[in-house]
């Protein structure tokens, strides 16, 4: 009997060494690696393997230059920070009662231009927020920071049997070291400017009732609040730090009790009267700050050759 001659080993079936790509991509060879490598100078002949190859070279084409622009130093976008309580922290809400925040409109002002950072604490008074400033600079970073703005005292001008009440000396005596824990800071990573606001009026009347709706103490009293303004603009004078006087000039508004939803917090009309002050007090004081004259980190889409699109953007980049 014969026996079956065995086949050639050249001819037996090598599927167990291959595994196809359903894309069309061609054959790979099997690795224990648990990768595949597509077979060198093996083109694929499905139009879907073509479009694979494609996009591959394209990628890779990307990805050379992704790697080339990561060896740069990361883009950096000028900042403001804008720190207080729940006047600040409020100024990001967009709402029916309240509109756009003075925040968010400041963001919109600046944007394309410099990142407007919102760090509000409702709630919080000086001593509490002199022991958080130095962590929240240090979040941030510090090279690209251009100016603070500290907008505190509407907590500490309650009244002292209120647990946020810190006494007018003592709040004085607070804003002095946090301009003094921002200067510290200019001469190691920052040229930061400083610029201080007075706490604005309060409508008793509407906090009052605000409170009684509530069911919560009345711990405010609008006679307390300009004992704590003349603070703050005591301070910025001695310190050379420009103060924007909230209190004083809402006050010289017609019908500026309006500005308020609860008496103490601004509604739509108090945060569009802010922003106008703050952006013409950032103009006044520090006109490179002025959004309105900055230049845009990326240049406008208009100026970019469409071509050669890259000699415009990697003006944007600074190499290390």
């Amino acid at each position: 009997m014969l026996s079956a001659q065995p086949q050639d080993e050249e001819e037996q079936p090598q599927e167990e060494n291959v595994v196809q790509n359903i894309y069309g991509l061609g054959s790979f060879e099997y690795s224990d690696s648990s990768s595949f490598e597509r077979q060198r100078n093996k083109k694929p002949t499905t139009f879907l393997g073509k479009f694979a190859t494609t996009v591959s070279d394209t990628w890779k084409q990307f990805s050379q230059g992704f790697t080339e622009v990561s060896q740069k130093k990361a883009l950096k976008y000028p900042s403001l920070l804008c720190f207080g309580d729940s006047l600040t922290e409020y100024s990001q809400h967009i709402s029916t009662s309240e509109g756009r925040g003075w925040g968010a409109l400041l963001a919109n002002h600046y944007s394309t231009k410099a990142d407007v950072i919102i760090r509000g604490f409702a709630g919080y008074n000086t001593r509490w927020a002199l022991y958080i400033l130095p962590k929240v600079l240090h979040a941030l970073d510090l090279s690209c920071l251009k100016l603070v703005v500290i907008f505190l005292g509407a907590n500490d001008c309650t009244v002292p049997e209120s647990p946020q009440h810190v006494g007018v000396e003592e709040y004085a005596s607070n804003l002095f070291k946090m301009i003094k824990v921002v200067r510290n800071l200019q001469s190691k990573f920052t040229k930061a400017e400083l610029l201080l606001i007075t706490p604005p009026p309060l409508v008793e009347e509407a906090w009052r009732e605000d409170c009684r709706q509530k069911n919560k103490p009345v711990f405010r009293k609008a006679s307390r609040v300009e004992e704590y303004v003349n603070a703050c603009k005591r301070v910025a004078a001695e310190a050379h730090v420009p103060c924007l006087d909230l209190w004083t000039s809402i006050q010289q508004q017609s019908q500026w009790q309006m500005f308020f939803t609860d008496g103490l917090h601004f509604a739509e009309k108090g945060n569009d009267y802010v922003f106008q002050q703050l952006k013409a007090t950032i103009s006044d004081n520090f006109p490179s700050l002025d959004a309105e004259r900055m230049t845009p980190v990326f240049p406008h889409w208009t100026e970019i050759d469409p071509v050669h699109f890259t000699s415009a953007l990697e003006k944007c980049f600074s190499t290390s």
